[in-house]
């Protein structure tokens, strides 16, 4: 089971985690989870060299790809920053809703912080 946490503050997402395999095919085979990782790096990469938020310099992101585990965290940056990332996150947060057909492998939470 993959769970997905978006955190909002203030009507904005601040923070995104990806933790766990989905379990929906065999190690390598996985397209659900291989989705997953797709939408979710793809917003990371979006983040770093589309919006140009140096995440790397401050460390606000961390990847674990043996126990399927990725966070990206803007709590800490700037107003601009996290008014920028909006689109790729709520966009991300949409992405995830579309999967919800597989909630036997997929859980999304919001918490509002």
């Amino acid at each position: 089971m993959t769970n997905v946490l978006f955190k909002k503050k203030g009507g904005n997402i601040i923070s995104f985690t990806a933790n766990g395999h989905t379990g929906f095919g065999e190690e390598g085979q996985d397209i659900l989870c291989s989705a997953v990782s797709a939408m979710s790096y793809t917003i990371l990469n979006g983040i770093i060299e589309v919006l140009k938020i140096d995440l790397v310099q401050n460390i606000d992101f961390f990847i674990h790809d043996e126990s399927g585990y990725l966070s990206i965290n803007l709590e800490s940056r700037s107003e601009e920053d996290i008014e920028k990332s909006q689109v790729l996150l709520r966009t991300l947060l949409v992405g995830f809703d579309s999967m919800k057909n597989y909630e036997d492998y997929i859980k999304v939470s919001i918490e509002e912080v």
